[in-house]
């Protein structure tokens, strides 16, 4: 079993941990509802040391290599931005969705997800030859302090969503990180164990809410982002996702592939169904489609699923869930509207 630098934190503040892939992780510490609602109106901070922190150093050749496993251009990461990009297999299906910056010339970093670390290593080092890849979770933890107090209780000068930089939190030098995982505002930090330590205590001393991964997945399944596993596989291409728009032009590993498919043929519903009834993942759903992802929200069953695009344009749709038929409202992605 793994355990991330904040695991004796967790128990000491009487944390649900459950097993997570090779990890023990927080489920929840009060509940979950109480830490979603914690995000949605103050803010919460999450432990989520447990995705993959890569850092790659090269060459101006290197940085083509990153680019070609990058259905994305990575271009912007060069002005200190960061981009959200899928990397893909030669059949145009989804390996990881992951997060790419640069932290100087020739030296960039990448989160992936957990699920994934262990095939992108072997992936990466193959495609990327030139590539020096370093997995730094043995150092390097990575915390997500989520909500619309947190440019209340920090300031983070002219960091922008979608940009990095080293700031100094808490007296620490971090790599701070305007992205998040819950539709809020907010930032992702990326520091040494003893920082990330520090930092979790200083946040816990300003009453920030301690999330566990349950609320992290009902937030995230209300701003109508994508889990690996659910909405994302290698056997989806990005055009059955939500994010079709991160397919550019330039040569990348699956681009051919892309070419032969359809990018219209299915798309990403919300659905709301009626009578309070959960629509978990791999629900069927009459005409065609399936539940990726579903949960119940201040007493609002939701879920996102992936439907055929005629049965997209219907106001009602049947849910198979637990042997009994369903109806659910179409809505569209995402259920918040300020995500």
């Amino acid at each position: 079993m793994k355990y991330t630098c904040l695991h004796s934190k967790h128990r000491s503040l009487g944390a649900k941990l459950v097993q997570f892939l090779d990890w023990e992780m927080p489920i929840w510490y009060a509940s979950i509802q109480s830490e979603h609602a914690a995000v949605r109106t103050k803010s919460g901070v999450f432990d989520v040391s447990h995705m993959g922190l890569f850092t790659l150093a090269g060459s101006i050749n290197a940085f083509e290599q990153l680019q070609r496993v990058s259905c994305q251009s990575l271009t912007n990461i060069q002005s200190g931005k960061l981009v959200y990009t899928f990397l893909l297999n030669e059949s145009g299906g989804i390996l990881d969705d992951v997060v790419v910056g640069q932290s100087e010339p020739g030296h960039w970093f990448m989160v992936v997800n957990a699920s994934n670390q262990v095939k992108l290593q072997t992936w990466l080092r193959t495609q990327c030859p030139d590539l020096t890849l370093t997995i730094c979770n043995a150092h390097d933890g990575l915390i997500a302090w989520q909500g619309p107090d947190v440019t209340q209780l920090v300031d983070l000068g002219k960091l922008r969503p979608w940009t990095h930089e080293q700031q100094t939190i808490f007296g620490h030098s971090v790599r701070v990180m305007r992205t998040g995982y819950t539709g809020e505002d907010g930032v992702e930090i990326w520091a040494k164990h003893a920082a990330i330590q520090a930092i979790w205590d200083a946040l816990m001393a300003l009453n920030v809410v301690p999330c566990g991964l349950g609320a992290r997945d009902t937030l995230r399944i209300e701003a109508g982002l994508p889990l690996y596993g659910q909405e994302l596989d290698e056997t989806i291409t990005p055009y059955q996702t939500r994010y079709r728009r991160l397919v550019k032009t330039h040569a990348f590993i699956g681009s051919d592939a892309l070419q032969a498919v359809n990018p219209t043929e299915t798309t990403m519903v919300g659905l709301v169904i009626t009578g309070g009834a959960i629509a978990r993942t791999g629900a069927e759903i009459l005409g065609g489609g399936m539940v990726t992802s579903g949960t119940r929200v201040d007493h609002r069953s939701i879920a996102m699923a992936r439907v055929p695009s005629a049965q997209a344009q219907q106001a009602e749709l049947q849910v198979c869930i637990r042997g009994r038929q369903h109806t659910a409202m179409v809505v569209p992605l995402p259920f918040l509207t300020h995500a």
